[in-house]
């Protein structure tokens, strides 16, 4: 797969978690837990930019890199798990606990730890050599 086929899915991933945000910022108030719809409607937003924004500059910020196919799928992957565990506890009333608290924190252990690696992963490479 070409580096412009890797910045277009980071594009359209980025275009479509902004889209998801905007949209889930019309509901949010009307779910069981609004706090949470708002947190996951701000993050939505701001996920979705960071996407657009690395689809845009990918092509300057990976030339040298071997697992470029990896590190695209793994930032994609990433902020949808991250945005999948911050909205799952938007449609629970606020002092649930259990299963589903559960699963929506370990979507979020998952999507977090797997974004600081993809995301870190890329700024290896710029480190100056000496």
């Amino acid at each position: 797969m070409s580096e412009d086929a890797r910045a277009r899915r980071l594009w359209w991933n980025g275009l479509a978690l902004f889209t998801f945000g905007l949209a889930f910022g019309f509901v949010f108030k009307s779910l069981p837990n609004a706090r949470a719809g708002l947190t996951a409607h701000l993050s939505a937003v701001q996920s979705g930019t960071f996407l657009v924004a690395l689809g845009l500059l990918w092509p300057q910020l990976v030339p040298r890199l071997r697992a470029v196919g990896l590190l695209a799928n793994a930032n994609c992957v990433a902020f949808w798990l991250l945005q999948a565990g911050l909205t799952i506890p938007a449609f629970v009333p606020a002092k649930t606990t259990g299963g589903v608290m559960l699963a929506a924190f370990g979507l979020q252990l998952v999507g977090s730890v797997t974004m600081f690696v993809s995301v870190g992963a890329l700024l290896v490479p710029m480190k100056r050599a000496r």
